[in-house]
């Protein structure tokens, strides 16, 4: 199969013959539907204007290009029962490890720090849980999201970070093969994130889009009034708002999401799948144990919303058409386990 003959494909499948085209558009106020000779001018532009062949850029250089000096693991023990292999390293992080062999080529990795939006006023609360999505969006390092995928072309490897409620933290999987590039899109997400104005104004775009459409979906109106009710009006479980997409700022996140990772000396990092242990040992004393750790003692805090007491119905009427939707929730204080959750 030819490059001519894949590009001959797409040439007759191209072209004004049976041609269709549909537009969809929310009907509102303001929302003017184009005319046919309107449509018909962006296709007459697009045909006459001249457009250039994509060019690929090669992206040079090594993900981490100056290596942190390696840690150390300063004790190990095993855990008998489940097999589970424990290691503390120089830097404070806990490391259990998990061989197992459902998947031969899958390693997934976890890692988590008290701590997360708790420790976060409530103002800021809710730009705190977006910042590492948004973040992470603008790349690593001195790599572009773009770049990076480029980069990562090949290799099976992923990691993403987050700020929950309680804790912040790291999820990543790899190919066996791949390892030492997960650690170090670890690293790299902990200590080299890298913020993008030009995906920041996309996520605005994108939200301001869906907020000003959200009133009209019964089912959304539903589920704000659910959330809004069994929080009681509490800053941090306020539903996105067009008022609220005004208080975000790029800087701030980064700010939020560097001291949130600033001193992972309380992470615990646990590794499951097909992975050995004399392969994974001078990764992890070079890429995890390398993580920063200041000594900063924190754990999370309660900030509420405490549960709603005694009985509360709440009807809401949307939409046009006679259907409904029912949700019963109950609350109530029980001593926690495993087995209760």
């Amino acid at each position: 199969l030819s490059l001519a003959e894949v590009n001959a494909i797409g040439q007759s499948q191209s072209g004004s013959a049976n041609r269709v085209v549909t537009i969809a558009m929310p009907e509102q106020a303001g929302a003017a539907v184009p005319t046919e000779a309107e449509v018909r001018s962006v296709f007459g532009k697009v045909l006459a204007s001249s457009i250039t062949p994509w060019t690929e850029t090669v992206v040079d250089g090594a993900l981490v290009p100056v290596a942190p000096v390696a840690g150390r693991i300063v004790a190990e023990r095993t855990i008998t029962g489940p097999g589970i292999t424990e290691w503390m390293l120089s830097n404070g992080i806990r490391v259990l490890i998990k061989p197992t062999d459902f998947n031969n080529d899958q390693i997934l990795m976890t890692a988590w720090s008290p701590g997360g939006g708790s420790l976060v006023s409530d103002a800021e609360a809710l730009t705190a849980a977006l910042a590492p999505a948004i973040i992470q969006q603008g790349g690593v390092g001195t790599f572009s999201a773009i770049d990076l995928r480029k980069k990562l072309t090949g290799k099976v490897a992923n990691v993403s970070a987050q700020i929950g409620d309680l804790s912040e933290g790291l999820s990543g999987s790899a190919s066996p093969r791949d390892l030492e590039t997960m650690l170090q899109l670890a690293w790299l997400r902990v200590t080299a994130p890298r913020a993008d104005t030009a995906v920041f104004k996309a996520f605005l775009q994108q939200y301001e889009t869906v907020i000003k459409n959200k009133d009209a979906n019964p089912q959304l109106v539903f589920q704000d009034t659910i959330q809004m009710t069994l929080g009681a009006g509490h800053p941090r479980v306020r539903p996105l708002s067009l008022d609220m997409l005004k208080e975000f700022d790029l800087g701030r996140m980064l700010t939020l999401y560097k001291d949130r990772f600033a001193d992972v000396g309380d992470m615990t990092v646990v590794f499951v799948g097909n992975v050995d242990l004399a392969t994974l040992k001078p990764l992890v004393a070079q890429w995890i144990a390398t993580l920063p750790a200041t000594g900063r003692k924190e754990t999370w805090k309660e900030t509420g919303p405490k549960p709603l007491a005694g009985q509360i119905t709440k009807l809401v009427k949307k939409g046009l058409e006679p259907t409904s939707s029912t949700i019963v929730l109950l609350s109530g204080s029980a001593p926690y386990s495993r087995e209760q959750a």
